[in-house]
């Protein structure tokens, strides 16, 4: 038995106001969370999980559109406040001091500008007044105990010299800098590979039980809670469809959305036949020769330069209408590796072939004409899509930029057309990136990729935010688009079993 709440959610709703009619993200939600207790939190893309915690931590009403009604008491020891009701200065006093979050996009939660480091001094002195040196030591410490063995290399490194699973450990590490009492996890092992997956997920176990952390572990596959959730919340359309101690939901689900969803995690290996296509022809669309990328610490004061081999001599070859599967942990390269492919970095030493032609040596309408012909489907839509834009004009803009279309209506057309090929329908059009779930702001990223018809698709990770169901849905529409587009594609991932479910080869 746990003791009273620390966290009472009491008819929690929130609406977004449309141009048409009006989106329901959270409807009467209500549940509670006491010391020491893991609460994990389950359900579909697009369900209400993530809107849900950001409204606990405070981020979901700064839109001025947003309508937020019912309460959320936080009561712990010298406080008691509904947090619905706080202005943004009594924010200050508890958040990341008494309740943390650690967000679904690591890409976007970190500063570009700033080292991992910087930013986690910041926040270790934000909850305490200790100098730069001992913030630093304890920095060190932190980033240790969330995985990574050279911790001093990870506080100089920037964000964009880290893989996605990288950078989720720093914002753990952020995360834990305060000694918060709660913890809000937002899918915080969806980009990580399982080895890591199991390690973050004991670290959570650690401390809960060592520091009586209260924990809300969000996640759309309900195995993932499985070990480390005492109750288990499942959300359908906005809202909790089943409430129970972990194991009856999952053994015993009340609801058939229940009794689907705690099998959900079975569907990619219950329908889905694997992709066993031949290759078509003997000379590789795009071949990789030789690759080795290596990043250097330019401390002006130190004697001498830092390096850090990400890559080293890779040879890939990827022919026609074929699945070419990577796979490797979190941390491996693979995502450098597609930033190398699009220019977007230089390699070190080695070349890359498109076509029979070097692109190091392309000039910018060739390469121009290369990045239409080989997309990116990236790990972190987020990151991607312009925040500013509604989806219709994210996807309608390279088509007009680009002469794709006509005009502006046969774009929106255009436009709904792939929305409706990736899962999505009309009523997604208006919307903003910040109104959708990861899971659907990642089928947005595909649709905008196959806005260009390209030749070659790299898929970074492309399902790690989805839910199982919707994963299925995005490997057959991936499959389709190869058959009927003749496309080659590049299939990224940490997971080993998805990455066999879908290749013709694996590196």
């Amino acid at each position: 038995m746990f003791s009273a709440p620390i966290l009472s959610v009491q008819n929690l709703s929130i609406l977004f106001p449309g141009k048409e009619e009006d989106f329901i993200a959270v409807d009467s939600v209500s549940f509670s969370l006491s010391k020491g207790e893991v609460l994990g939190i389950s359900g579909a893309s697009g369900s209400g999980k993530t809107i849900t915690a950001l409204a606990l931590m405070g981020l979901a009403g700064h839109f001025s559109t947003v309508k937020i009604s019912g309460k959320v008491n936080f009561i712990s020891e010298g406080c008691s406040k509904n947090l619905i009701s706080l202005k943004e200065e009594a924010w200050k006093e508890l958040r990341g001091r008494r309740i943390a979050m650690v967000f679904q996009n690591p890409g976007t939660a970190l500063n570009p500008v700033f080292t991992c480091g910087n930013q986690l001094i910041e926040a270790i002195q934000a909850g305490a007044s200790v100098s730069k040196k001992i913030s630093r030591q304890k920095g060190i410490e932190l980033l240790k105990e969330v995985g990574f063995s050279e911790a001093e290399l990870i506080l100089e490194a920037y964000p964009h010299q880290l893989s996605g699973g990288q950078k989720q450990r720093v914002m753990i590490a952020i995360a834990m800098a305060a000694n918060p009492e709660i913890i809000i996890a937002d899918e915080p092992t969806s980009s990580l590979d399982e080895e890591s997956s199991i390690e973050i997920m004991e670290l959570f176990k650690k401390l809960v039980k060592e520091r009586q952390l209260s924990l809300i572990m969000i996640s759309h596959d309900v195995s993932v809670l499985e070990s480390l959730a005492d109750n288990i919340l499942l959300m359908s359309h906005g809202k909790i469809v089943e409430k129970n101690v972990a194991k009856e939901v999952l053994i015993k689900p009340l609801q058939d959305y229940g009794r689907f969803f705690s099998g959900s995690s079975m569907v990619l290996n219950d329908g889905n036949e694997a992709f066993n296509y031949a290759v078509k022809t003997q000379l590789p669309i795009l071949e990789l020769k030789g690759i080795s990328k290596s990043f250097y610490n330019n401390n002006i004061f130190s004697y001498k330069p830092k390096s850090l081999e990400v890559l080293k001599d890779i040879s890939i070859s990827l022919f026609q209408g074929e699945t070419l599967g990577l796979v490797g942990p979190s941390g491996c390269g693979k995502t450098t590796l597609v930033k190398i492919i699009l220019r977007l970095l230089e390699p070190s030493s080695g070349k890359i072939i498109f076509n029979q032609k070097d692109i190091s040596e392309f000039e910018q309408h060739d390469l121009v004409f290369f990045r239409r012909q080989v997309q990116v489907v990236f790990q972190d839509p987020y990151a991607v899509l312009n925040p500013r834009y509604t989806v219709g004009d994210a996807i309608c803009e390279p088509l007009l930029v680009h002469k794709l279309a006509l005009s502006a209506d046969d774009a929106a057309f255009q436009a709904i057309a792939l929305l409706e090929k990736v899962g999505l329908n009309s009523s997604h059009y208006n919307r903003f990136p910040h109104e959708l779930s990861g899971g659907q702001r990642q089928r947005i990223n595909i649709a905008r990729a196959l806005a260009f018809k390209p030749k070659v698709l790299i898929c970074d990770e492309p399902t790690s935010s989805l839910d199982a169901e919707i994963q299925g849905q995005v490997i057959s529409l991936l499959h389709t688009l190869k058959k009927d587009l003749g496309l080659s594609l590049m299939f990224i991932s940490h997971n080993l079993p998805l990455i066999r479910k879908v290749s013709d080869r694996i590196v």
